[in-house]
Parts: C-alpha cells; structure tokens; sequence
C-alpha cells in the first residue's frame, strides 16, 4: 500500500514536471470559483445556524 502511494505520488510530480498543468488564468478562475463557493457554504452555514437556533429557542 506505502509503495503504491509513494509511486503515485512520484507520478504526479513526474507529470506535473513534464507539462505546465494551468497557465496563470486558468490558477486565478478556479481560486476564484473556489472563494465564491467558500463564501456561498458560508452564508448557507450561517442561514442553518440561525435556523437551528431558532428551533432550539422559539
């Protein structure tokens, strides 16, 4: 199993190595998209809370 992994992994850096994976446009969309889900997660985490909350106190 260890060595499965640690081939694996050497195989992501070889590939990674052999081409350039993202151009810089490509690294700044998915950070973005990943910002703009992190915040829709947030305000739905905060809509639960508040909605969990008001069913323990109400």
């Amino acid at each position: 199993m260890q060595k499965k992994k640690l081939y694996a992994a050497k195989e992501v850096v070889r590939r990674r190595n052999t081409q350039k994976l993202y151009t810089e446009a490509e690294v700044v969309r998915s950070t973005r998209s990943c910002m703009q889900q992190k915040k829709l997660y947030a305000e739905v985490e905060v809509v639960r809370r508040s909605y969990t909350h008001q069913k323990l106190y109400a």
